[in-house]
C-alpha cells in the first residue's frame, strides 16, 4: 500500500525539503556530504524554532517533522539511514507518548515486525522538565500505559504517567480512563527548547562537521573552484565590457521589434494551432523564441558586436 506523506524532511544548508510518504522514501537518495544526523521531532510546529536558530546547519543535522507517532515511512527512512551510518535522533514530549513515540522508533512493532534501529533519545525527559520549573498538566488518557514503556520509567515518571484509572459507563458497560500529567514541548520557550536540544547534542558527541573523504574532496573541491572562477570571470567581463548598459539598451531597443503588445494573440494562437500543453508563459517563450531565429538574430548579433568594437577601441585608446 502507498500512505499519503505525513511527516516532512529538512535537509541543511539550502537542501530541499521531502514530504515523507512511502514512495517518496522508496526514491529518496540520501545526499553525499550535506548532512550525517537526522532528528524526528513529535510536533512539527516545533521545527521552524531550530531551523530558525540554525541547529540544523551547525550540525549539519536533517530535520524529519512528525505528528506524533512516527510512520512506518519515517521508519523506513531511518532504517534506509542506519546502513548509511547516519546518526538518528528523537525529540518527544515528557509524556507517556513522547517515551512511546522513543521506543517505536527504536523497536519493532505489530505492524513492523523485526525493526530495530539505534535512536538516540534526546526527548524531553520528565526530570528535566520539573528541573527547568515547568508544572505538568493533568489530561485524560483512554488506554493503559504500554507496559514495555511502564518498564523503562524510573519512580517519579512512573508516578506521572501510569496515572489514576477511572471507571465510567456507556450504554451500561464499563469504561476506564487514565488521569495523568505531562510537559509539552510546547511549553519551553524558543530559547529553552533551542538550548535543550544544544545540551543534548553536545551530550552525546554530535559535534563533528561533514567533510568530504580524502579520496572525494580533490574533485570536488575542483568543482566548486571552476564554478567560483567562472562567477569571478563573468563579474570581470561584465565590468569591462558594460554588460549591464548593454542589456539595458538592448531591451529597449529591441522591444518595439518585438511587438509585445500582440502577446495574448500569441498565447492564444499557440493554444489553438500548436500545443495545449503549454502554459501561457511556455507559449510566449516560445514565440519570442521563433521572432528572434526568423527576423532579430542577426541585428542583435551586430549589435553587440558593435559594442564589443567601440569597447575594444576605448581600452586601446586609453591604453
Amino acid at each position: 500500500m502507498e500512505y499519503e506523506p505525513r511527516g516532512r524532511l529538512y535537509e541543511p544548508h539550502g537542501g530541499q525539503e521531502v514530504p515523507i510518504g512511502t514512495r517518496a522514501v522508496a526514491e529518496y537518495s540520501f545526499p553525499d556530504y550535506v548532512y550525517k544526523r537526522i532528528l524526528y521531532i513529535e510536533k512539527a510546529g516545533r521545527v521552524q524554532i531550530l531551523r530558525a536558530a540554525g541547529l540544523d546547519k551547525k550540525y549539519d543535522m536533517a530535520l524529519v517533522a512528525g505528528q506524533g507517532f512516527a510512520t512506518e515511512a519515517i521508519r523506513d527512512l531511518f532504517e534506509s539511514a542506519e546502513k548509511g551510518d547516519y546518526e538518528l535522533y528523537v525529540l518527544h514530549e515528557a509524556d507517556r507518548s513522547g517515551y512511546g513515540i522513543a521506543r517505536t522508533l527504536r523497536e519493532e512493532t505489530e505492524r513492523m515486525p523485526g525493526y530495530s534501529v539505534d535512536v538516540v533519545d534526546i526527548g524531553l525527559k520528565l526530570q528535566d522538565a520539573l528541573d527547568l520549573g515547568k508544572i505538568p498538566e493533568t489530561h485524560t488518557a483512554k488506554n493503559r500505559l504500554d507496559r514495555k514503556v511502564e518498564a523503562q520509567l524510573s519512580e517519579v515518571e512512573r508516578e506521572h504517567f501510569v496515572g489514576e484509572e477511572r471507571v465510567h459507563y456507556e450504554n451500561g458497560k464499563p469504561k476506564s480512563t487514565w488521569i495523568v500529567k505531562r510537559v509539552e514541548l510546547n511549553d519551553l520557550s524558543s530559547p529553552e527548547l533551542v538550548e535543550y536540544v544544544e545540551k543534548k547534542l553536545e551530550e552525546h558527541g554530535a559535534t563533528e562537521k561533514v567533510i568530504p573523504s580524502e579520496q572525494d574532496m580533490p574533485e570536488r573541491a575542483k568543482k566548486l573552484y571552476d564554478d567560483k572562477l567562472d562567477a569571478w570571470v563573468d563579474v570581470i567581463i561584465d565590468e569591462l565590457l558594460g554588460t549591464k548598459d548593454l542589456k539595458s539598451r538592448l531591451r529597449d531597443d529591441f522591444e518595439r521589434r518585438f511587438k509585445l503588445q500582440g502577446a495574448r494573440t500569441w498565447a492564444a494562437t499557440e493554444f489553438d494551432k500548436r500545443d495545449v500543453k503549454k502554459s501561457w508563459r511556455e507559449a510566449v517563450k516560445a514565440t519570442l523564441q521563433a521572432a528572434y531565429e526568423a527576423k532579430h538574430q542577426d541585428a542583435l548579433h551586430e549589435e553587440v558586436l558593435e559594442h564589443l568594437n567601440k569597447v575594444g577601441k576605448a581600452h586601446a585608446d586609453h591604453q
